[in-house]
């Protein structure tokens, strides 16, 4: 603080007025030495009670914003953040998707229940979780229930083939590929089923029938092989010989 005892102050001033008063050298002088004393001693109390007041402005300020230890310790609390109406939904979703395994096709378009079916399986086979895996087959069959007519048969047939497969039910999941052979014999679908067919077979330790089924697809599309299959027959050939 500018000024710690104010009385003590305006003591010394009174001192300094006597000394002054005791050193003017002519006594018709003195009243106007008073005159210009006092007119002194009015414009220091002046400048003094602005100091003060300047000060006590200081103080106030100072005691009205936090510190920054207050801050810390919660006395002055943040603002809590905003949470948007997109945010909301996210996080509900991620929730909800965490919390069930039991699919719900919550629309009556073909498209848009084979668009969930489809999310269903990929999460199943990224997971490789048993109940996701149940769960999307069970969402398979209500939509083929739904509708018995669809352009989607070799699609879902493909997608419970290697659902099942990926439960180790190797049974159903190779009558599932011998549909879809079954079903494009001679196209892209027949050829994929067949190289899935060979993996199951190896898999369970069947060489020979992985033999038949590398020499059909040899002869049916042998000539029109395209270069990553033909890499993917060599592979199978490989590790036939490695038998």
């Amino acid at each position: 603080m500018l000024i710690n005892n104010r009385g003590a102050f305006f003591l010394s001033l009174l001192l300094a007025s006597s000394c002054y008063c005791a050193s003017s050298a002519e006594p018709d002088d003195s009243l106007e030495s008073n005159q210009n004393l006092h007119k002194l001693i009015q414009e220091l109390t002046n400048r003094v009670e602005k100091l003060e007041h300047a000060a006590s402005q200081s103080a106030q300020n100072a005691q009205a914003a936090p510190s920054s230890l207050e801050t810390k310790q919660g006395l002055y609390k943040e603002e809590p953040k905003t949470i948007t109406l997109a945010e909301k939904r996210e996080d509900a979703t991620h929730k909800a998707e965490e919390s069930t395994t039991t699919p719900f096709l919550n629309s009556k378009e073909q498209d848009a229940q084979y668009d969930q079916i489809l999310a269903l399986y990929n999460q199943a086979m990224i997971s490789k979780d048993n109940a996701q895996a149940a769960s999307a087959l069970r969402s398979i069959e209500a939509f083929n229930t739904d509708f018995p007519e669809n352009n989607k048969t070799i699609s879902l047939l493909k997608m419970k083939a290697d659902l099942y497969i990926s439960q180790g039910q190797y049974g159903d999941g190779v009558k599932a590929f011998k549909q879809v052979f079954s079903k494009d014999p001679k196209g892209i679908h027949g050829l994929e089923a067949l190289f899935s067919l060979c993996q199951c077979a190896l898999s369970q330790g069947k060489e020979n029938d992985a033999k038949v089924i590398v020499a059909k697809i040899e002869k049916d599309f042998g000539p029109f092989l395209k270069e990553g299959y033909k890499e993917r027959l060599e592979s199978l050939k490989e590790n036939l010989k490695k038998k």
